[in-house]
């Protein structure tokens, strides 16, 4: 779970020590104080109300706690929402310590009326995590992509915590780089063009922030795949980036492990998958397709069908790491394009199935060389991706799951197509002043 910027040390002294003296007031869980904070409910149609945990969460009989901040006043108590509830910025701590050890944390609050209403399995997704990385915020960490996390509950809610991450998630990571790196280079070139502005950032967060960062989530990839998980639901706000640039994994409430078969969304009672439209593979769409008609199916002849007749209908899975790989290449074109912002073009735009229902079809055209000069994006503008990462991101995003290959050889040819364009830095053209990439290094600091 991705969290904004940790506060100066002294406000996180003072939020852990409200926390202590209200936890000495109201010492028995069963007392735990709420506060009503509004939703927008199940498919943002219905708002209710989310009742979230005032001042401080008891987590365990071990002394551990949330510090929380105020709802009603602070800007940064509450970082995001998701489909049962909203994410916190929260301070880990032990009583015992009086909170002279603490820890940034988000808190995944989850309304149980909410899990109820969507069908989420909090259990299946504990599963999956446990799977990944072991219990507990001290527990030894699996992989760098992976949080260190633990549950609670309270007769209200269910609760996920998960390490800080520094970056926030992928899409405010590559927004907020563009956005200071924009204000600087414009400060500092005031008589650009909005063209020439846009490719002088475009081609520097292509080669200096977006292909490291993606080389780097398809080895987070590979771990899932090694411990049979399958994500599912991949995309720019379920990747977190660390201070130094690495990518962790977030949001695991689709996820699935494989069956004897090496499939996931197959049976009777597997629920269904719930992702992002933009970044769904064409057989997790056919699947979703698949067990609508299996649930009408069941539901119109109830009583009057054979076993067979039903198992006819039972969806029969697919390969979700296949379907991973195709969500992490439509990912890549929209993290490698983000920065190529100008009239006529909107990189971070340009993959959606929204604004844009053809990109695909544009992106196989060019690649194929069977595009039209007058009206491919790419050919227009002149915007131009390393041969090895279209090749690669084109054999991913392909219909046929069975020619994407898998995760491990993604993150091989990729790492060795850096190392080659390491050996031979990229000539992009001189849209402003020598001096203009040079600028831009400032942000690629930590604190970026």
């Amino acid at each position: 779970m991705a969290s904004p910027s940790p506060t100066a040390p002294m406000n996180l002294s003072m939020l852990v020590f409200r926390a202590i003296n209200h936890h000495s007031k109201c010492r028995e869980k069963s007392k735990l104080r709420y506060m009503p904070v509004h939703h927008s409910g199940p498919g943002c149609a219905k708002p209710c109300v989310i009742h979230m945990p005032d001042i401080v969460l008891p987590l365990d009989h071990r002394g551990a706690a949330l510090a929380l901040r105020d709802y009603r006043s602070d800007a940064q108590a509450i970082i995001g929402r998701c489909r049962c509830g909203y994410v916190c910025n929260a301070i880990y701590f032990h009583f015992a310590d009086h909170g002279d050890k603490k820890r940034a944390a988000a808190l995944k609050v989850m309304s149980k009326e909410l899990v109820k209403l969507e069908r989420d399995d909090i259990d299946s997704e504990m599963r999956i995590m446990v799977q990944l990385q072991s219990f507990g915020f001290d527990a030894p960490r699996a992989s760098r992509h992976i949080v260190r996390w633990e549950t609670a509950e309270c007769p209200r809610n269910y609760y996920i915590l998960t390490e800080y991450v520094a970056n926030g998630s992928l899409s405010s990571y590559m927004h907020k780089v563009h956005e200071r790196a924009a204000k600087d280079l414009l400060a500092a070139y005031p008589n650009l063009s909005s063209k020439d502005l846009g490719k002088a950032i475009g081609y520097w967060m292509l080669f200096h922030v977006a292909l490291p960062i993606f080389g780097s989530i398809l080895k987070g990839l590979v771990f899932l795949h090694t411990q049979d998980v399958c994500h599912l639901d991949i995309d720019p706000f379920n990747v977190a980036i660390r201070q130094d640039r690495e990518a962790v994994f977030i949001d695991f409430g689709s996820s699935q492990l494989l069956d004897g078969r090496m499939l996931v969304g197959a049976g009777r009672h597997t629920p269904a998958i719930k992702a992002k439209v933009t970044y769904r593979s064409p057989e997790l769409k056919s699947n979703a397709r698949a067990r609508t008609n299996y649930i009408n199916f069941v539901a119109r002849n109830h009583g009057n069908m054979s076993l067979r007749d039903e198992y006819d209908q039972i969806p029969q899975g697919f390969d979700g790491r296949a379907s991973d790989l195709y969500s992490t290449g439509v990912m890549g074109f929209e993290i490698l394009l983000y920065g190529f912002q100008f009239d006529g073009f909107l990189g971070n735009n340009f993959v959606s199935s929204a604004s844009n229902p053809m990109w695909h079809s544009a992106v196989l055209a060019h690649h194929e060389g069977s595009c039209a000069g007058l009206t491919c994006v790419f050919c227009l503008h002149g915007i131009q991706l390393p041969s090895f990462a279209w090749d690669l991101l084109v054999q991913i995003i392909g219909k046929d799951p069975r020619q994407r290959g898998t995760s491990l050889d993604a993150a091989r040819r990729w790492e060795a197509g850096l190392a080659d364009l390491r050996k031979t830095p990229p000539v992009v053209p001189d849209l402003c002043h020598p001096n203009a990439y040079a600028r831009l290094a400032a942000h690629l600091a930590p604190s970026a």
